[in-house]
């Protein structure tokens, strides 16, 4: 497979092509494209929505290029340590990539609405696509399958008529077990635990969560009503972490938008519920979207979503294990930004991967930070 280069726009090209407005650097939260890797062609619309660090510290980001009109094709960017390009692949199927894992052997598996495709970058190639039948795509299921080395299979959020179900599928494409909750919901991640999973779903009246051990047994099954549920549309809550105590953190956006997080215990009660409408520090107000929670130290955990304020910039508030704010940042460089989703990395910090737009251009970006929340490239 040949492969693309790709075109990063870095500070000159920035400046020189007018790929952002002159006024952006007079508002807080403004970061200097140098700190951001873009990649796509101009007057292209490009979209990053997964990644995933490889063994070796190198990135694997997923998402979909639209080469010409409706012509989109999911779209795998590898890029070194520092965040520069090593190459592009294109899988041959007109999908979004919504969830990238890694696998042993240089090889990643890209869940699209087709299957799980097993793609080797040493080779360009794919080895293998397993189709699983009919599931309906959803655009930020970036959390909704993980790679289990311990018996070699993918686990995959599944709908099915016994409700929400954890799906144990091989890697040469058999069936394994099936779990499932009862419980009708839209899938929202998947988080592994020493003895086993736990899976978050949404509902009109709340939060499904339920654990499944590692031999496919349901453990518990629990529903978590929140207030501001009204019973009408599907409460948009994708983030899910586990706590240093071993509670379970849910985010996600409440009604109109507000920015929720909720820490509740494994009987299903909620610990706390909070709302990040006024963070304070360098927000004053967040309207979020896409509200992902990832662990970024010991007690402290980090909001990010789509900021709709200061040119639809990216929100990250870093929040401890109560819940209190510890820090608030806007970060922006373009017009318009929406991160899919964010990452630990092994050395400790986060990447955050998603789509950029400034004039004719989306593109494809990684955005790598600090736990403090400083831009590192």
């Amino acid at each position: 497979m040949v492969r693309i280069k790709v075109i990063i726009c870095l500070v000159a090209v920035l400046l020189s092509s007018g790929c952002r407005k002159k006024d952006l650097s007079d508002y807080p939260g403004y970061v200097d494209p140098k700190h951001v890797r873009l990649f796509a062609y101009p007057g292209e619309w490009w979209e990053g929505h997964d990644v995933v660090e490889m063994p070796d510290g190198r990135y694997v980001a997923t998402g979909v290029r639209d080469f010409a009109g409706d012509n989109m094709k999911t779209v795998i960017v590898v890029a070194s340590s520092s965040g520069d390009s090593l190459g592009v692949y294109y899988l041959p199927y007109q999908a979004r990539g919504t969830n990238v894992v890694a696998l042993d052997n240089d090889r990643v598996a890209v869940k699209t609405r087709y299957g799980v495709h097993i793609f080797s970058l040493s080779s360009g190639r794919i080895e293998r696509t397993i189709d699983l039948g009919y599931n309906s795509e959803i655009r930020h299921e970036n959390e909704t399958m993980f790679y289990d080395d311990r018996s070699g299979s993918f686990l995959i959020l599944w709908e099915s008529d016994e409700g929400l179900c954890l799906r144990q599928v091989f890697t040469d494409g058999t069936d394994g077990w099936m779990a499932c909750s009862g419980i009708d919901a839209l899938p929202g991640a998947i988080k592994p635990v020493d003895d086993g999973y736990v899976i978050s779903g949404c509902r009109t009246d709340g939060i499904l969560l339920f654990k499944v051990d590692t031999l496919g047994d349901t453990v518990w099954v629990n529903k978590v009503n929140l207030p501001f549920a009204d019973g009408l549309t599907n409460i948009l809550a994708y983030g899910l972490e586990i706590t240093d105590e071993g509670d379970i953190l849910i985010s996600g956006d409440a009604r109109n938008q507000t920015p929720f997080a909720a820490r509740v215990d494994t009987g299903g009660k909620i610990v706390w519920l909070k709302y990040y409408e006024h963070p304070g520090d360098s927000i004053s107000w967040f309207r979020s979207y896409n509200l992902r929670v990832r662990k970024a130290a010991a007690n402290r955990y980090v909001l990010v979503g789509k900021n709709i304020q200061y040119s639809r910039s990216i929100g990250l508030v870093e929040i401890n294990g109560d819940g209190e704010v510890i820090m608030a940042r806007n970060y922006f460089w373009a017009a318009t930004h929406h991160p899919y989703n964010v990452i630990k990395t092994s050395d400790g910090n986060l990447v955050i991967v998603g789509a950029s737009g400034m004039d004719s251009t989306d593109y494809f970006f990684l955005f790598k930070i600090d736990p403090d929340g400083e831009p590192v490239w």
